[in-house]
């Protein structure tokens, strides 16, 4: 598969990151110009399906006073915005999960398949590393800053690494036909989403891990599953040139983005949960049906070393479009 390096090369990539738009900013100057849209986006119809949020996979760990968990004041160890490696909960977490008894190597990848098991697919404001250890659920930058918040707590440097992508036209119509006030806010930014991976500083090294989809939501696109060390640059995407950026800290406006989102949309993302919950149950019966994880894993990097993610996400979408994309309610029509 194409390596992130090799991605790097293609083309004469510009010096600044394309400019995007804050999505919360952005979804405010369109109710600006359409202020009925709000009551779509605001208020789910007498006729719509609702989101009943699945419970949660796992107990929640006990902290016990006296466990060990990292001090250091370093870049990529230390406390950041949103991400504190020394919440109790994350302090407990860590340590059960090996935290100063395996090797960093060993932890980190012990973390990284927690996370992609445990974890439900939803839509949420964003917050912080106990909250969505709380919830059992979350979306990408949730995820990807859980897990760094469990590495640094065992010590680990991490970093994250955000790009700026084309939706694939079947990721755009799962994620943005919920309804037209939400498509219209992807239009017009461009139906460029951004995404994220975490990297760990180990053994001289940075390694990737990908977490910013969990086994059941890549299990329904018919995906490989990327393994720890593997990224999902040349597997599933293509980022836009210029557009890849490492940060220490999540930056505050996208943070603030997230939150502007779910206070001036609910309904939207309330209608987002709904269809993700179909999604990752099918990905989950897929698993299921290839005998595992690893079984799955076999026969879909097959699939891919034959097929684009483009056609694999098409074909899986010829097989479960029906059970995915329930008809709109009357309410929700132009």
């Amino acid at each position: 598969m194409t390596q992130e390096s090799e991605i790097a090369q293609k083309g004469a990539a510009p010096k600044q990151p394309p400019k995007q738009e804050n999505m919360g900013l952005l979804m405010v100057k369109m109710l600006l110009k359409k202020p009925s849209m709000l009551i779509k986006l605001r208020r789910m119809g007498p006729d719509e399906e609702r989101y009943i949020a699945p419970p949660r996979s796992y107990e929640l760990p006990e902290y016990r006073k006296g466990m060990k968990y990292s001090t250091s004041k370093e870049p990529f160890v230390r406390a950041t915005r949103w991400c504190n490696p020394r919440e109790p909960l994350v302090v407990a977490l860590a340590h059960e999960l090996g935290a100063y008894e395996l090797s960093d190597r060993e932890f980190a990848e012990a973390a990284y398949w927690w996370m992609k098991t445990k974890m439900w697919y939803a839509v949420n404001g964003f917050d912080g590393p106990s909250a969505t250890l709380k919830r059992g659920s979350g979306m990408c930058f949730h995820f990807i800053n859980t897990y760094i918040a469990l590495c640094r707590c065992a010590g680990i440097k991490c970093r994250y690494k955000g790009y700026q992508m084309k939706l694939l036209e079947m990721e755009r119509e799962v994620f943005t036909d919920v309804d037209p006030g939400f498509a219209s806010v992807w239009d017009a930014a461009g139906s460029t989403v951004g995404e994220a991976e975490a990297e760990l500083y180990i053994d001289g090294t940075w390694i990737t891990a990908y977490l910013a989809q969990t086994v059941a939501l890549t299990g329904a696109t018919g995906w490989p599953i990327c393994e720890f060390g593997e990224s999902s640059l040349g597997t599933y995407f293509e980022a836009i040139p210029g557009s890849i950026n490492r940060f220490e800290s999540i930056p505050f406006g996208l943070g603030l983005s997230l939150k502007i989102s779910n206070l001036l949309a609910p309904a939207t993302m309330e209608r987002m949960n709904v269809r993700m919950v179909r999604v990752q149950k099918l990905g989950l019966q897929e698993i299921e049906d290839a005998g595992g994880i690893s079984g799955y894993n076999k026969a879909a990097k097959k699939r891919r070393e034959v097929f684009s993610a483009d056609e694999l996400l098409d074909q899986a979408a010829l097989k479960h479009y029906d059970k995915i994309m329930v008809k709109k309610p009357e309410s929700l029509k132009d």
